[in-house]
């Protein structure tokens, strides 16, 4: 029946999509239905669950809107993920069989076994399909073998009533395999589908729990290509599984049909076969040795890549471009050597899969004709031996497929198995290692007691043996970390301990230990009570909200919540983000926010937490004098301060915040020790041992103290931090970060031509196209001259022209037709190999271009792409999408070059011997267009959107890595597992639906295929005395034509993965056209001499910048001129513009009017690498550091001696002091980003780096924040002597840092409103200066006026 001129089929999946419910899986049962056991709907059910009705409804959808433009195929057009696949309960699922097979040693092998019971619901369905698929495999051979043998016994007439019956079964049985191979690969994807959401979700949790020694050695990069690369090998591996059981049960089903054809010869083609097996072994044992190297390069790759990204303001301001690209090309050509290898195996398997059944078949004829010389071949038998091993020739494919991905998967296990043991933390809430906490009635009830504490990072104890009381034998193992040690104290409610010390002395080692993030050691003991809140020195911002990110995942209590942002002052930067107020998005690692708002976030969300104990490392640092003051006066010091209630500890640098009488104890922590413990009376009068203690002590007693009743905080406001340039991107809406984007619809030819145009071009094509028209004219050639050899029974028969005996003439006669075949084996074999190992060369040539072009295009990019773009989503391009490149493309693209080849040479020899089959081949293929053109306007958006949902898992991953502690210590561990699994499962629903709809598009080719089978042999049958046939053409034409299934299933399958992948290089190459920003490389008529710059003066001439269009300027018509050689210190309420400067300066954003000059020459005219890279140097608030080792860090370029480097490094207190201690240090370990040094210590060592280029203009940008008043003293006295030809300009909090410069430039609204000498400006009682003087505090103001007086009386007197 037809409806309006469409099929039944069609007018039932519309019907499907107006009632399609996408809020439950199709096949997951429907509880809501009151008629569950009618048979009618059971049978509706089955039909659609086997046919894949159901997708008709997301499939007609696509279409219709690619059709008529509309909206897109998005997430909420999908089926959910079925119930029993939720993350959620396959974790759970997991964690119950765990425990199951806990007394498993090996924990790959416990992995596997647990992953194998997760898999059984859907896996073991699965193998009863592959089950059906294989007795229809091996039973159609037969029914074709006795079909012909009804032609042999009756020669040119009428057969009709004993073949019609054979016919029908052939076409019967092919419709039953379809329905079982597409039934296995869909419960198999399914099994594939599950067990990666399950290894997602656990690896994700895995981190969030790891103690501190399981976050040794750790890396970003590795847990990136952990999620990224290796669970999907498993879900790879999925769908091909089976065969492990289901190619030897094929094999012996056939030996057994075969002995019964030809007898004991078949025993030769099955030894022929049993030989491929060492061989085959031996190759996979090499592939995934290939593969294991070829890992560790991916991950070093992921690791700079990461890096990179991290870093990339850092990497801008230095111009390390270069650098990175480097290193990042090394890596890569690394991985690439390994990778060419691995798929050069891998085509070698892929050789061996086709040309083994064809050797095999061959040895069994050339045995049987040899072994008796009564044996003639005839065609019944040859064609059916022909089709009994070519019934082993699809499944031995995908086995070779198979044995790729199982290595690979094999590989994965154990990575992820290695991964998952790490150990992690126990749920125990106090830390004890041994030790006790002493009775004490004065401690009793304090939150927070810590007793006889000693913490270690960078080094594992893992084995190390203890004695009974936990006391560790230091003398067992080499101490490669840092320890702090024996501790003792106490905080009760409502007092403030204030940690100080050096620079690198260990105060926020001590911290970590507080918070159960370094290792407790000797009889350390903590007791927390209550709830812990942390604001560590490096902000944990989350790509959400500004609201979001100060309730952190608590309930909104708007009294509370207005009294934060009071208390923070947050007001006045809620007036600039927008309508959207505190619902604006602050982008991935508050992006759009200054250094000085991103604390003040932190610090909002300690606040609103209500905690028992507070944890501050270094918060203040990052905001300027007043801000810092007001701010630390709300929270910590007025009668209703938020922390009023707290047990707090804070550590920090700022001497007026020490010395300030609302703190109770000061802690003074030296080389990690415990040098003080006291009131601020105890600390005027303590005389320290060493020097160093000494050193900070006197810096701190020199510092007056500070009266906090003077000022209560509570009138006073604040003028909002100066906001990023994307800050106000669709303000009303609050959005930042812009919505990835993607193609749509159909995958264009552009894209197709891309990935040829990277493999090589018209060179590759037009080779790879005549090596496959050999091999397939050769294929073809062999069974063309079986089928004349088995022709020739009684009679002699022509061959190209040459003529030849029949075979009853004995073994002379067997003897020429067995040179002719061989001759076309050898060459096939040959052809076979060729076009293989030739495919793959352009798959790895293909990777390594698109590569190339992302990573240069992504460099290029300015920061303003960054700031807009979460790291997650590049960081997928350069995994997931660089690894499908890589493997998964170029095994699709062969694999399809390879199906075509096999289409077109199954048409051609159908047509060849029968042209009337072109009645049944035309229309079939005008379907099989027609449908798989329907099936492509939805299809590769299905597979966008699996990669689509792909990147926020990337994002999570990224931000759990980083703010692990914050995530911990808030409790917040459930609510994060909970948001990460649901984007697993609606990446699995995506996954799954694509799959799904591959499943819809296979079956009804595969059901078009059974019809050309069908057409074809009953023609044969019906017209068998007017065609007159020889039986071993029919022969030939009914095996192609009962292989036309099979290879419209393959070229489906092929073409499916294909354009799967396809999007892969389609997003890739997207990266290539990003906004760029100026050259590099300057212009021949600007270009300056090697000597540039020979001084460092700068001036800035009416200088106006804005961050985008229709944004107001940051810079607006700024002035100022600083000689070579002085010192500037740059102020300036915050919003001012101080950090716009710096960006104007280092052109991260063009100005849009004005000049910069730099020693006489406008930076404007010059390419970026001769502004960044020649003669200026910044040193960034949030130092990042990059490298392997800490001399490349130093050194990026190579271009110091160690000599020089170790003197620099004497120069910031970081030099050690002896040679071997130098040595030790230039080759120390450096973590991702730097991590491994405090962030004090990170920014010395950007001052060391500094001090090594010796540049004309030197920019601190609070440089100096994260490091103690006596440290930073001494760097300023360093910078004097060392730097006596540099113009420095500092952006400073510090005011006491500024306050003996030459020049001060007061900023205000993007203008230069005050500049001259300190002591000039503060003559102005009324100017900015003097307030910002002012707002330190009366005794604070007086004592930088009187080292702005004693700078000047100091500068007369030399």
């Amino acid at each position: 029946m037809c409806e309006n001129g469409r099929s039944s089929n069609q007018v039932e999946e519309a019907k499907t999509t107006s009632k399609a419910d996408l809020s439950r899986w199709p096949e997951d049962p429907d509880k809501t239905s009151g008629c569950v056991a009618s048979p009618c709907r059971f049978l509706l059910r089955q039909y659609q669950n086997w046919t894949f009705a159901y997708m008709g409804a997301v499939l007609q959808k696509g279409a219709r809107q690619n059709k008529t433009g509309g909206s897109n195929l998005s997430q909420s057009d999908l089926y959910v993920v079925p119930k029993a696949m939720r993350s959620s309960v396959l974790v759970q699922l997991f964690e119950e069989n765990y425990q199951k097979f806990q007394s498993i040693d090996k924990d790959d092998k416990r992995l596997i076994k647990i992953l194998w019971n997760i898999a059984i619901p859907t896996y073991i369905p699965a193998g009863f399909c592959e089950l059906i698929v294989v007795l229809c495999g091996t039973g159609l051979p037969l029914l074709v073998r006795e079909l012909i043998r009804v032609i042999e016994a009756n020669p040119r007439t009428k057969i009709v009533d004993e073949g019609m019956p054979f016919a029908i079964s052939i076409f019967l049985v092919s419709v039953i395999n379809g329905l079982g191979n597409n039934r296995h690969r869909h419960l198999a994807l399914k099994t594939g589908v599950a067990l990666r959401a399950t290894l997602v979700s656990l690896i994700y949790d895995h981190v969030l729990q790891l103690s501190p020694e399981g976050k040794q050695s750790l890396t970003s990069g590795e847990v990136t290509n952990l999620v990224a690369v290796d669970t999907q090998k498993l879900y790879e591996v999925a769908q091909d599984g089976h065969l492990i059981w289901a190619l030897p049960l094929s094999i012996v089903l056939v030996s057994i049909f075969l002995y019964r054809t030809l007898g004991p010869s078949i025993f030769i083609g099955i030894a022929v076969l049993i030989c491929f097996v060492p061989l085959i072994q031996k190759i996979t044992e090499q592939m995934l040795k290939a593969r294991g190297k070829r890992i560790k390069f991916t991950d070093e790759r992921i690791n700079l890549v990461s890096n990179m990204l991290q870093g990339i303001k850092v990497a801008k301001l230095n111009n390390y471009e270069e650098n990175y690209l480097q290193r990042v090309t090394t890596a890569r050509n690394r991985e690439l050597k390994y990778l060419r290898t691995e798929m050069a195996i891998w085509a070698t398997t892929l050789a061996m899969t086709v040309v083994s059944p064809v050797l095999a078949t061959a040895a069994t004829f050339i045995a049987y004709v040899y072994i008796d010389e009564s044996h003639i071949l005839t065609a019944s038998d040859t064609f059916g031996v022909l089709l009994l091993f070519s019934a082993l020739r699809f499944p031995i494919n995908y086995a070779g497929r198979l044995i790729g991905k199982l290595a690979q998967a094999l590989s994965a296990v154990q990575r992820i198995s290695q991964f998952l043991a790490r150990q992690k933390r126990s749920n125990q809430k106090q830390i004890t290692n041994g030790g006790h906490v002493p009775e004490d009635s004065t401690r009793a009830s304090a939150p927070l007691i810590v007793s006889q504490a000693s913490f270690r990072v960078g080094s594992t104890l893992s084995d190390i043996d203890g004695t009974e009381e936990g006391v560790v034998d230091d003398t067992q193992k080499e101490d490669t970390g840092f320890t702090v040690t024996d501790f003792d104290f106490s905080v009760d409610k409502g007092e403030v301990l204030c940690v100080c010390g050096p620079v690198g002395s260990g105060k926020s080692t001590l911290l970590n230990g507080i918070l159960d993030e370094a290792e407790a050691i000797g009889k350390s003991a903590v007791v927390k009570e209550g709830k812990v809140s942390y604001v560590p020195q490096t902000p944990f911002i989350l790509n959400l909200t500004l609201r979001d990110n100060i309730l952190f995942g608590l309930p909104l209590d708007k009294e509370r919540y207005e009294r934060v942002l009071d208390a923070c002052c947050l007001r006045t930067d809620l007036e600039q983000l927008g309508e959207a107020g505190d619902l604006t998005e602050i982008g991935e690692r508050g992006v759009t926010l200054s250094g000085g708002q991103k604390q003040r976030v932190s610090l909002a969300r300690a606040a609103y937490a209500k905690s028992d104990i507070l944890i501050l490392d270094d918060p203040f640092s990052a905001l300027d004098s007043g801000t810092g003051r007001i701010v630390f006066e709300r929270l910590l010091l007025s009668k209703d301060s938020l922390f009023r209630e707290s047990a707090i500890i804070l550590v920090t640098h700022g001497s007026h915040f020490i010395s300030n009488k609302g703190v109770d104890k000061i802690l003074v922590v030296v080389d990690g020790a415990n040098r003080f413990l006291g009131i601020w009376e105890e600390l005027v009068t303590f005389e320290p041992s060493d020097d160093t203690t000494k050193r900070a002590v006197d810096h701190i007693r020199s510092t007056v103290r500070e009266d906090n009743t003077e000022a209560e905080g509570g009138d006073e406001e604040v003028k909002g931090d100066e906001l990023s340039k994307e800050t106000s991107n669709s303000k009303a809406t609050g959005r930042l970060m812009q919505v990835e984007e993607r193609e749509h619809g159909l995958s264009s030819t552009k894209t197709w031509l891309l990935w040829f145009k990277r493999a090589g071009g018209a060179k590759f094509l037009v080779l790879q196209v005549i090596f496959m028209a050999i091999d397939r004219t050769v294929y073809v050639a062999t069974e063309w001259v079986l089928a004349r050899w088995t022709s020739a029974t009684v009679n002699p028969v022509v061959m190209l022209g040459w003529e030849f005996p029949p075979q009853s003439d004995g073994f002379s006669a067997q003897t020429e037709y067995v040179k002719v075949y061989a001759i076309l084996l050898v060459t096939m074999v040959v052809a076979v190999t060729v076009r293989s190992e030739w495919a793959v060369t352009g798959g790895a040539r293909a990777g390594k271009h698109v590569f190339e072009s992302m990573l240069s295009s992504v460099l290029m990019a300015p920061m303003s792409y960054y700031e807009s773009q979460p790291t997650g989503r590049l960081l997928n391009r350069f995994t997931y999408d660089t690894e499908v490149n890589d493997v998964v493309l170029t095994q699709a693209m062969v694999t399809l070059m390879i199906s075509w080849s096999w289409y077109f040479a199954g048409i051609a020899i159908q047509f060849t011997i029968l042209p009337w089959t072109a009645a049944a081949i035309v229309p079939v293929s005008v379907m099989y267009w027609v449908l798989a053109l329907h099936y492509r306007l939805s299809g590769p958006d299905l597979q966008r959107l699996d990669a689509l949902s792909r990147s926020p898992l990337q994002s999570m991953v990224s931000e759990c890595l980083e703010g692990s502690t914050s995530i911990r210590v808030y409790h917040q561990d459930k609510n994060f597992v909970d948001r990460f699994q649901s984007i697993v499962d609606s990446n699995s629903s995506a996954l799954l639906n694509f799959v799904s709809a591959q499943r819809w598009l296979g079956i009804r080719i595969e059901l078009l295929g059974s019809l050309v089978v069908l057409v074809s042999s009953s023609l044969v049958v019906s017209l068998n005395d007017v065609w007159q046939l020889e039986a071993g053409m029919i022969g030939l034409l009914i095996m192609w034509a009962s292989h036309f299934t099979i290879t419209l299933n393959f070229l489906v399958d092929t073409f499916a993965e294909a354009e799967a992948a396809i999007t892969a290089i389609e997003r890739v190459d997207a990266m290539a056209d990003l906004p760029r920003e100026k050259p590099m490389k300057t212009a021949k008529e600007f270009e300056v001499d090697q000597e540039w710059p020979r001084t460092g003066s700068v001036s800035f001439e009416g200088v106006s910048m804005r961050y985008r269009k229709g944004l107001p300027c940051a810079l607006n018509d700024l002035s100022f001129q600083i000689p070579a050689g002085k010192t500037c210190g740059v102020v300036g309420r915050t919003g001012a513009g101080k950090s716009s400067l710096t960006v104007a300066l280092f052109r991260l954003v063009e100005i849009e009017s004005g000049r910069i000059m730099f020693d006489g020459v406008d930076l404007g005219n010059l390419g970026l690498s001769d502004v960044r890279g020649r003669g200026m140097s910044i040193i960034p608030q949030d130092p990042f550091l990059t490298g392997d080792v800490l001399r490349d860090c130093l050194d990026p370029f190579n271009t110091h001696s160690d000599e020089d480097i170790i003197e620099a490094l004497k120069a910031v207190r970081m030099g050690g002091d002896t040679p071997e201690e130098n040595a030790k240090i230039l080759t120390s370990h450096l973590e991702e980003g730097g991590a491994n040094y405090s962030v004090g210590e990170r920014q010395l060592l950007n001052l060391a780096r500094a001090f090594l280029s010796q540049p004309k203009l030197l920019v601190l940008d609070e440089a100096t924040a994260s490091i103690d008043g006596e440290t930073d003293a001494f760097i300023q006295n360093m910078l004097r002597s060392r730097f006596p030809n540099t113009t420095l300009i500092t952006i400073a909090h510090r005011l006491n840092t500024i306050m003996d410069y030459d020049l001060v430039l007061v900023m205000d609204a993007g203008r230069a409103v005050e500049f001259g000498s300190p002591k000039e400006l503060l003559d102005n009682a009324d100017g900015i200066f003097s307030e910002l003087l002012d707002a330190t505090g009366t005794e604070s103001s007086l004592y930088l006026r009187e080292m702005a007086n004693k700078a000047v009386t100091d500068g007369d007197m030399s």
